[in-house]
């Protein structure tokens, strides 16, 4: 590592590691960080509580409930659009759809950042106008979980079933 010299309390001139100007790179070339005892610990405590409460080959993205008094897994958090937009329903703009295959079920109008989306089936969500698929690149709206996702209006928003034909209801969140 490079050194520059500094001079500490004493006036002495002590050489100290240069600091690394921020990036991956330097990320990768830097020492370590060593957890205490006690990180460690809380850290192996949550891994063993998300281990116990989520099931074999289950997704735990979304079901980590934030609670500061009884941590751990309980229920699925959704998501909700920053508080600064105080979005409100569009419910003009709202649709209802039949997919079996990857079929448009709303493209977002004008002034609309986000969308709530329920299933009363698994289905899989591409919000980029491309064909959703069950691959990693779609988002999953779980059955009769409702979920608010952001959008980008005019750009078509698909969805493809995961088993039989699943009813898909999208309401248009819109700025006050």
């Amino acid at each position: 590592m490079a050194t520059i010299n500094v001079k500490d309390s004493g006036g002495a001139v002590v050489a100290i590691e240069k600091p690394l100007a921020p990036s991956r790179v330097a990320a990768a070339l830097s020492r370590p960080v060593v957890l205490s005892t006690e990180d460690k610990t809380a850290l192996d405590l949550l891994h063993t509580d998300l281990s116990a409460a989520t099931p074999a080959g289950a997704n735990i993205i979304g079901k980590i409930a934030i609670d500061q008094s009884t941590p751990g897994v309980t229920d699925h958090v959704t998501a909700s659009p920053a508080t600064d937009q105080d979005p409100i329903f569009d419910h003009t703009n709202g649709t209802k759809s039949s997919v079996t295959v990857s079929a448009t079920i709303i493209t977002p109008p004008a002034g609309c950042k986000f969308i709530r989306i329920s299933a009363d089936t698994d289905v899989f969500v591409n919000t980029a106008g491309n064909t959703a698929v069950d691959d990693g690149t779609s988002i999953r709206i779980i059955a009769n979980q409702p979920e608010i996702i952001p959008v980008t209006t005019a750009v078509a928003v698909k969805a493809l079933s995961s088993g039989s034909a699943a009813v898909v209801r999208c309401t248009p969140l819109k700025v006050r």
